[in-house]
């Protein structure tokens, strides 16, 4: 590994790192699947930017089965979070006014689900601008 690429590797992680500790410290994340799914990802990120950083110089009889278990989590990772998306885009529940910007507590979301009574066309909907 070059120099240059082992101190873009340090540097990445200082970011990652950081970014870990503020958004635990200081962000709901746990409240939703997108805030579990970023932190998941941003771990799963450090550890292997630091498994790259220490690969050439620490050797150790169970590196193959560190290299199994880091890409393992990493996959479950993949399709947990593909699972998610889907459920999420197929769902049909209450979604926020400020829905995309963030956390919105309960209280702010509205509920969006199809209203089976007074459907109109699109020309017809009472709540088009008259001008």
């Amino acid at each position: 590994m070059t120099l240059a690429i082992l101190i873009l590797l340090i540097v990445g992680l200082v970011a990652l790192v950081a970014f870990i500790y503020r958004y635990a410290r200081y962000s709901p994340w746990r409240a939703t699947f997108q805030g579990r799914t970023l932190m998941a990802q941003k771990v799963a990120m450090a550890l292997l930017v630091a498994y790259f950083i220490l690969q050439p110089f620490v050797h150790y009889a169970a590196a193959d089965i560190v290299k199994l278990v880091l890409v393992g989590l990493l996959m479950a990772l993949f399709w947990t979070t593909l699972a998610g998306l889907l459920l999420a885009q197929t769902e049909h529940r209450p979604v926020s006014r400020k829905h995309g910007t963030g956390y919105v507590p309960p209280g702010e979301i509205e509920d969006t689900r199809p209203k089976n009574n007074n459907v109109r066309s699109h020309h017809g909907n009472e709540n088009d601008d008259q001008h």
